[in-house]
């Protein structure tokens, strides 16, 4: 005997079916878009990133060699000795500079050189022992003297303008009111006969002739610690960089923790990415433990303190913001320089914190990338290490 089927019964399956359709395809969309959550605590946003999934999360990024400056042998104005530094302005032309040979190169948008900016020396727009250089929106050229103390500042023709006496300076940055931010390490005695070590970020205020800390970081006396055989990075070092908005993006490499503040200062936001750090070896561990114990870095930090400090390596190494607010972070890699082929990974974040995608390039690149001019300006290193100028396109 055949059972009737009534035609609500198929209607009613009929809308299970669809609506079994709809939520598998919502479940597909929740599993491969965003993972996280944001919250807010103590007036601050928390935007809190899941551990991604790696194949879901990656996006293969063309990184193409657009321009290139810098040769072993020729003509001197294209001879870099120890490049530090670079950057560019919005007129294209690019800034490089050589620390060893005491100037900033600047060269057109075509790659041809125009000037050499500063020379050797401890006088006005003389350099010492030039460490950074940073270009502001108005085209004027700060460059940080590590010995002298000061921040040489220069127009858009090169021209030495004045010195900013800074009794502290590392990484600077310039807001579009060209105001200076600064982040500095220093010793600082606490008590008698006992020195600690901070990392700061602060505003400078050029008419008072101080600096307005709103980042502070307690550190080792040195970030690196190494000998033949091996190279440790404390994972107490700050990186950080300012967007559009002149907000600054700054971070300790101990945890994975983004905090945004104000260019007065004010914690904004709070961007953390769940990921698991490398731990050390056994052996590596044994080897940074025995040179800390003959080195003076250890001071402020008692030895439970330490220990668990090298537990892991850090778990970024460079933060970069592109024109579009968006969030680059360089993951840490320790055996990059035991590999052949160089490649660098990174997260990107949108300028709201949510991670959008992981990426890589395949360049031995440093110190952070400068987007501007929708290009990426950056110093890389070929095969036989010498270093280059490169200023690259990417194809998304």
């Amino acid at each position: 005997m055949k059972t009737k089927i009534k035609p609500s019964s198929v209607i009613w399956t009929a809308i299970l079916f669809g609506l079994g359709i709809i939520f598998s395809s919502t479940c597909q969309k929740q599993k491969t878009g965003w993972r996280g959550k944001i919250e807010t605590i103590d007036g601050v946003k928390v935007v809190h990133n899941f551990e991604p999934d790696p194949e879901q999360s990656f996006k293969p990024i063309q990184f193409i060699i657009d321009l290139s400056i810098g040769e072993e042998e020729g003509d001197e104005n294209y001879m870099f000795s120890a490049p530090r530094d670079i950057d560019a302005d919005s007129q294209g032309n690019i800034y490089v500079l050589d620390s060893r040979e005491f100037t900033v190169k600047k060269y057109d948008s075509q790659g041809k050189h125009i000037k050499n900016i500063g020379r050797a020396g401890q006088g006005p727009g003389e350099f010492d022992y030039p460490r950074y250089l940073c270009v502001s929106e108005h085209g004027n050229i700060y460059v940080t003297e590590l010995l002298e103390r000061k921040v040489d500042v220069f127009n858009s023709d090169g021209e030495y303008q004045k010195s900013l006496n800074v009794d502290r300076h590392d990484q600077i940055a310039i807001t579009k009111k060209e105001e200076l931010i600064i982040g500095a390490s220093f010793p600082e005695e606490v008590e008698k006969n006992e020195i600690q070590y901070f990392y700061k970020v602060g505003k400078y205020d050029q008419q008072k002739d101080e600096i307005h800390d709103f980042y502070i970081q307690r550190r080792l006396r040195f970030d690196r610690i190494s000998n033949d055989t091996f190279t440790y990075d404390y994972p107490l070092f700050v990186r950080w960089d300012i967007n559009s908005k002149d907000h600054i993006i700054i971070a300790t490499a101990n945890k994975y923790e983004l905090k945004v503040f104000a260019p007065d200062g004010r914690l904004l936001s709070k961007y953390i990415l769940d990921i698991k750090p490398i731990p050390v070896s056994g052996e590596t561990k044994r080897k940074v433990s025995e040179m800390l114990d003959r080195t003076k870095s250890v001071i402020s930090f008692d030895e439970r303190e330490l220990r668990k400090l090298v537990e892991y390596y850090p778990v970024f190494n460079c933060i970069s913001i592109d024109e579009k607010d968006r969030i680059w972070v360089e993951r840490y890699d320790p055996f990059r320089r035991d590999k052949a082929l160089k490649e660098i990974i990174f997260d990107v974040f949108s300028p709201e914190g949510k991670l959008l995608f992981t990426t890589k390039i395949e360049m031995d690149i440093y110190p952070q990338l400068i987007f501007k001019n929708g290009y990426i300006y950056t110093l890389a290193r070929d095969e036989s290490g010498y270093t280059k100028a490169l200023r690259l396109r990417i194809a998304e």
